[in-house]
């Protein structure tokens, strides 16, 4: 027991690994302490060890069947792992020992989310609030599956609400800014990061297959349909899983990629054909780093950047050699850039254009196409190639 209230102590200070042996210990001294397996489960979850955290967990339940928060946890767990199924099966048996904890409804809200069952996800976050009213995430993805369904309005409400919890919540108050209609810079670092790192593990399959999404092998075909030999050295802003990476593979000298998301990175980096890969966001990259590229491109990124006056200004002015930035966007016939309602900016033609006049770029190639779907609608875009 004072092993097991140790291990607590340094969990609470969010030691993990010290944490985690000390609960090792208390285990060693009796192997039937299922309250110390079950906290060492947790222990390894906040460590991101999921998968001993699994294993551990599994025992918690095997030693002691009934004993609900084995059951919360390990499904906790299993939702972290994303497997869906199997967390869903462990949080029903947590609901029925215990049908009165916010986390394991708030977990169930997420597989089906995932699932893409908002409906199903919206009841099971309705009883999480039940019982935990000021948990600002609970709103906000209450806020995600209202948005699905095209309530708006909800959507707005819970984000408002959420808002009302946490004024800090960044990803909050760039969705509800979207509603509202108001027109922001940029997305925040925040919202990008939880968002990319979210969807990383399935982002190719839903992208490729789900949303028909072609820009890289556009950019690909765009590039060298002059059969050039090489093409030098490539910025990749906004790399992602590394799909550029893997479309041009060969055709370069040196390809660098950068991302504010740590899991899409691990992404690219499976893909081993980015000689560096760096954890960093566009405009600080710009600012504090040599450039010497032959070619920019940003693949779908500018979709979170609606003022794109700094990347123009900062590639114009600090890139050591001519070069080119090639890109896509999502179009508006509006006069410059809109902050759209799915919390994406599109741009209009006439706003690259005074860019280009101001910053003397030449438009090389322009090319307007499908950038994805999105509720089985396509979204009208464009790639362009500028030299400077």
């Amino acid at each position: 027991e004072a092993y097991n209230n140790l291990g607590n102590v340094y969990k609470e200070m969010e030691e993990y690994n010290q944490a985690i042996s000390v609960y090792e210990k208390a285990i060693e001294l009796n192997p039937t302490y299922y309250e110390a397996y079950n906290n060492l489960g947790a222990a390894l979850g906040k460590n991101e060890q999921y998968e001993e955290a699994e294993k551990v967990l599994k025992q918690v339940i095997k030693l002691q069947p009934e004993f609900h928060v084995g059951y919360e946890n390990l499904g906790a767990i299993l939702t972290c792992s994303r497997k869906n199924d199997e967390a869903k099966d462990v949080l029903i048996q947590a609901i029925r020992i215990n049908p009165k904890n916010a986390d394991t409804y708030f977990n169930l809200g997420t597989i089906y989310s995932r699932k893409n069952l908002p409906k199903i996800a919206i009841k099971y976050l309705m009883k999480a609030l039940n019982f935990d009213p000021k948990n600002a995430d609970i709103y906000y993805n209450l806020s995600i599956n209202f948005t699905k369904l095209g309530l708006l309005t909800k959507a707005a409400e819970n984000f408002k609400a959420c808002l009302k919890i946490d004024p800090n919540h960044q990803s909050a108050s760039h969705l509800y800014n979207s509603l509202l209609g108001y027109k922001t810079k940029t997305a925040p670092n925040e919202y990008i990061i939880k968002l990319f790192d979210y969807y990383a593990q399935d982002f190719e399959k839903s992208l490729i297959n789900d949303l028909e999404y072609k820009i890289p092998n556009e950019i690909k075909n765009l590039l060298l349909e002059n059969s050039v030999e090489s093409l030098g050295s490539i910025l990749d802003m906004g790399c992602g899983t590394g799909l550029i990476g893997l479309e041009l593979e060969k055709r370069y000298n040196y390809l660098e990629g950068i991302d504010l998301s740590n899991n899409m990175i691990a992404q690219a980096k499976q893909k081993k054909v980015y000689d560096k890969l760096i954890k960093t966001e566009i405009i600080d990259y710009l600012t504090n780093n040599t450039l010497k590229f032959d070619y920019f491109i940003a693949a779908d990124v500018f979709i979170y950047i609606g003022d794109l006056y700094e990347v123009f200004r900062l590639i114009k002015k600090r890139n050591q050699k001519f070069g080119y930035l090639v890109f896509s966007i999502e179009l508006t016939t509006n006069d410059d850039y809109i902050l759209e309602k799915s919390g994406r900016y599109s741009h209009s033609t006439n706003y690259i254009s005074s860019l280009c006049d101001e910053f003397s770029f030449t438009i090389t190639n322009f090319k307007k196409l499908p950038i994805r779907k999105e509720n089985k609608q396509h979204i009208s875009g464009a790639l362009y190639n500028l030299r400077f």
